[in-house]
């Protein structure tokens, strides 16, 4: 779970944190925006939280610790200090310490009232 704040930076919808500004759908921001509030929490399941190139990233951070598997890898980083769990393939090998490049899947974000913790249905 983490805060953000919805915002409009160069026209287009998006949510921002200190650590990213992650766009959204227009189904998304037409939910929200009627809402009446700026500020959710957004909830993403560790499966649904992708490693992928710089250029594609929503966010990079380093690696705490990266847990093998064997068919998976699990990837621990710290953001607003929490812990953060991704389920990422085995494949590439990510170790402690290392820059990695993170990208929510849009359609697996959860999003919460951030005043009540109640569900928005988006």
């Amino acid at each position: 779970f983490l805060d953000v704040t919805l915002k409009i930076e160069n026209g287009a919808p998006c949510l921002a944190n200190p650590h990213f500004t992650m766009g959204l759908t227009e189904a998304q921001f037409g939910a929200l925006k009627d809402l009446g509030k700026r500020d959710f929490t957004i909830g993403i399941r560790p499966e649904n939280i992708m490693l992928v190139g710089p250029k594609e990233a929503t966010l990079s951070t380093q690696c705490l610790v990266a847990e093998p598997q064997g068919s998976h890898q699990i990837i621990a980083v710290e953001l607003d200090d929490k812990i953060i769990k991704i389920v990422a393939p085995s494949q590439p090998k990510v170790y402690a310490g290392d820059t990695i490049h993170l990208q929510f899947k849009p359609d697996a974000v959860y999003f919460f009232d951030k005043e009540t913790g109640a569900r928005i249905g988006v």
